[in-house]
């Protein structure tokens, strides 16, 4: 929801609050463009401070002025029990390179650590930033401080391309060297596989798929990118699977919910919850899934046949099977054993599963 104010931001707060807090929605991300009064606008003038760092827009988010950033809105959102999440590009404001503006507690300047290539396609808000110059470092743990004396908890990073493995790794470090309880979402690709050792360490994520899940074909990229990454799945290190954006068919959003609650995926809805219809709150709202998301381990998957994804987890003390049909024909298949439904129904042993194109199952085996 690019275009959020403070307003709309307190308005899906307090629904969130009333109806889905309960159920483990703790998250209220601000998307790309805070920092700007025309976020849709490329190359408009963002907000910065004297330091070459990004600053919510006053117009859109009056709480911040006098330098204030986020903290009155985060200190609102915590005291209503949720969590703030910022979603930034990686590296340094354009505007500021341009400037040559200051870096704190560093001699350099914003042109002087910035570099342009790789460059972003889709955002033309910042450049990288190159880890080996001087005040490279300082310029991130300086954003890591002002984020954590906002109060911000979670800090997803977008578009942090296989030629900025570097730059990751220098988030990394500021993360670790501040040992902050933030969390921080990695935009990655798999040459970052051999970073998620020392992501573990320091209460990280990694975004393995799209930033939006609005269509069939990003819940099919989650799954191909989740089978590399499902072994660094356990505490300290979330798999983000990217933005539920309800408004798909209800067959692939319930799909799309039951393959995030298996692979733990942070649970952040992709538009205004208080706009959500009754069907797709059914479908968000379903405490099996949110039981599985929550305390679910051992996601893997163990079979691919290129039309059927299998993929199983423990789930206090119990199996979890789940079925993906990936292809556009149905399929027809026998599952083994006695199984319990999503819905917490007994089936009979060794039942018959009809999946359609597109659809999915989910079984719960006891002992």
């Amino acid at each position: 929801m690019t275009g959020l104010n403070e307003d709309q931001v307190l308005q899906a707060a307090s629904f969130m609050k009333a109806h889905l807090l309960d159920l483990g929605y703790e998250y209220i991300i601000i998307p790309l463009g805070w920092y700007s009064a025309k976020p849709a606008s490329p190359f408009e003038p963002v907000f910065t401070d004297d330091y070459s760092r990004l600053i919510p827009s006053p117009v859109r988010f009056p709480s911040s002025k006098s330098s204030k950033g986020f903290g009155p809105l985060a200190s609102k959102l915590h005291s209503m029990g949720l969590k703030l999440g910022l979603e930034i590009m990686h590296g340094i404001a354009r505007q500021c390179v341009y400037k040559g503006s200051a870096i704190m507690e560093s001699e350099s300047t914003a042109s002087d650590i910035a570099r342009a290539f790789p460059a972003c396609s889709w955002n033309a808000d910042c450049y990288g930033v190159d880890p080996h110059r001087s005040g490279a470092f300082e310029y991130y743990q300086s954003l890591i401080d002002l984020y954590e004396s906002w109060g911000v908890d979670l800090i997803r990073v977008e578009d942090v391309l296989e030629g900025s493995l570097d730059e990751a790794a220098l988030l990394v470090d500021s993360i670790e060297q501040r040992q902050t309880d933030m969390v921080l979402s990695l935009g990655s690709s798999d040459a970052f596989l051999e970073l998620a050792d020392e992501l573990v360490d320091n209460n990280g994520a990694f975004s393995i798929a799209h930033r939006s899940c609005s269509s069939y074909s990003d819940i099919v990229h989650a799954l191909d990118k989740a089978s590399s990454w499902a072994a660094f799945r356990r505490p300290g290190c979330l798999l983000d699977c990217g933005f539920i954006k309800p408004g798909m068919d209800p067959v692939e959003l319930q799909t799309a919910m039951r393959f995030w609650s298996l692979m733990g995926s942070p649970m952040i809805i992709d538009a205004d919850p208080s706009a959500l219809d009754k069907a797709t709150l059914k479908i968000l709202s379903d405490r099996f899934l949110l039981e599985l998301h929550k305390s679910g381990q051992c996601p893997r998957q163990t079979c691919d046949t290129g039309k059927l994804r299998i993929w199983m987890a423990e789930l206090n003390g119990s199996s979890i099977t789940a079925l993906f049909n990936t292809s556009e024909e149905a399929i027809s298949l026998k599952y083994s054993g006695k199984a319990y439904d999503w819905q917490q129904n007994l089936l009979s042993s060794d039942p018959v599963v009809q999946l359609a194109s597109h659809q999915s199952a989910i079984y719960e085996a006891r002992s």
